[in-house]
């Protein structure tokens, strides 16, 4: 699928989830500034903000990394598309399990 095609789907996905790519979840502002970093230096920002990396998956062009923070108890879902954050949402700790 081409990478237009693959953005505007992920895109509408997120807007019918009422701005949400996970359907409901709420966006994590504390991390909104990674929005549009390269997605090679999450890595460290995640760590800086207290966060372990729980695992990840692909579909199609858009990559999905979720993050752990215990002393929080918060859960991150990272979707990257083309090398960059595209969103942070809050997600369920199971999701990090």
């Amino acid at each position: 699928m081409k990478r237009a095609a693959v953005i505007a789907m992920f895109t509408m996905v997120a807007v019918g989830c009422g701005g949400s790519s996970t359907g409901g979840s709420t966006s994590s502002p504390d991390l909104n500034n990674m929005i549009g970093m390269r997605a090679s230096s999450l890595d460290t920002e995640m760590a800086d903000y207290g966060y372990r990396n729980a695992g990840g998956y692909k579909e199609m062009e858009v990559s999905y990394t979720t993050w752990w923070n215990a002393a929080r108890s918060h859960c991150v879902l990272v979707a990257t598309i083309d090398g960059r954050v595209a969103t942070l949402e809050t997600v369920p700790s199971t999701e990090c399990q």
